[in-house]
């Protein structure tokens, strides 16, 4: 399967939407008026300064809270441009058609900083998926963030400085860079006496 993602994130016609992530299966994908379904209080949290949402669905007690997408990061949703004709032709048998590759063409439809997830009975925590998720984010920016030779100088002089004053301690730090690639080396040599 090949995914084409139709994107443009300046495009006027994307705009801010409401998401609510509910802990079960509607079999419905898609815009909806939540105020019509979702009766929505909110409640201070006895822990922390969190604040949590309370509401029922079809007769399920939900607890929810509202997460903001992390700094420099811009949450969308895409549909699918061809979802419609696929459905259209689920009748069809077609060995053919079932052996070829299908693809699929992406189009971003709607743009949100927050979403509000909703647990089951459950009041939220920081150990619930979406909230690791979006947390995950964050960690995997700075995991790929590019590390320049500055960085790396800065960091050598950092522990130069932390290891002043002990004359037991000596750190030799060699930098080699080349256009592909940057190599590090850091020997410390500690000699106790006795």
């Amino acid at each position: 399967h090949n995914i084409i993602i139709k994107f443009n994130k300046n495009d006027p016609s994307i705009e801010e939407t409401n998401i609510q992530h509910l802990p079960f299966n509607l079999l419905y994908n898609g815009f909806a008026r939540v105020s019509n379904y979702l009766k929505v209080s909110e409640k201070q949290s006895s822990i922390g300064n969190k604040t949590h949402l309370y509401s029922a669905f079809r007769g399920v007690k939900l607890v929810g809270e509202k997460l903001e997408v992390p700094e420099g990061f811009q949450g969308y949703i895409f549909r699918d441009e061809n979802q419609d004709s696929i459905e259209d032709n689920d009748h069809v048998d077609n060995k053919e058609h079932d052996s070829a590759p299908v693809n699929k063409q992406w189009e971003a439809i709607s743009k949100f900083n927050d979403l509000t997830y909703w647990n089951r009975e459950t009041i939220p925590s920081d150990f619930d998926k979406p909230v690791q998720a979006l947390k995950s984010l964050n960690i995997l920016a700075m995991v790929n963030k590019e590390i320049s030779i500055e960085d790396i100088e800065n960091e050598v002089n950092s522990n130069k400085e932390n290891n002043k004053g002990s004359s037991n301690t000596t750190t030799k730090t060699t930098i080699q860079s080349t256009p592909t690639k940057t190599t590090i080396t850091t020997t410390t040599t500690t000699s106790t006496s006795t």
